[in-house]
């Protein structure tokens, strides 16, 4: 079984955006078989796939622009962005996006196809609604390079840190009432019997 999805490409040296596919190929989805046939080539392009590796190629009208092999999805266009960098070119979508932020859990749950959008969660914890998908292109999008996502993750992070935790957003107290102790005020003191 071959993915494809449909990509923005920036090629800089022509200050040009087009459409490109980018194909997966897996053992895994293939059900276990060990080489697949590339689009655009003749039958006798066949990639050799390594088990369990997810192998992709960018084609950008009827060439190949870059071919890469990952551990996951996201891995695998790491290395496609990576190739592209040498032509000044760039894979316009939130893989590639500033705000992006490929965690643990989000990336073993769907094979490094998904992650978080950070974009305005300084201080905030992230929900399931900030899943994006590494293709996903949006409104907030903004180019960064792996060294500046990550710089942005740290800082995202310490945020989440910097908040003490009596200034924290909390439920008022139990049963839906701040006590007075919570209030900074003396507690009333028991009825006398």
């Amino acid at each position: 079984m071959i993915r494809e999805k449909q990509v923005r490409v920036r090629l800089d040296r022509e200050d040009r955006e087009c459409t490109g596919t980018i194909s997966y190929f897996s053992p895994y989805l293939m059900k276990k078989r060990r080489e697949a046939e590339l689009p655009g080539h003749d039958r006798a392009g066949v990639l050799e796939l390594k088990s369990f590796d997810i192998s992709s190629i960018l084609v950008v009208g009827s060439s190949v622009m870059a071919e890469g092999r990952g551990y996951d999805h996201y891995d695998s266009f790491s290395v496609l962005q990576e190739q592209l960098d040498r032509h000044e070119g760039r894979i316009l979508s939130c893989g590639n996006c500033r705000y992006f932020l490929c965690s643990g859990m989000a990336r073993d749950m769907s094979n490094g196809s998904r992650g978080y959008c950070l974009q305005g969660k300084l201080g905030q914890n992230l929900r399931p609604k900030d899943i994006r998908d590494i293709f996903h292109y949006c409104e907030y999008f903004e180019y960064g390079p792996q060294a500046e996502r990550e710089a942005f993750r740290r800082q995202w992070k310490q945020s989440l840190m910097e908040r003490p935790m009596d200034q924290r957003p909390r439920p008022e107290g139990w049963m839906g009432r701040l006590r007075p102790v919570d209030r900074g005020e003396e507690p009333e003191p028991p009825p006398s019997p």
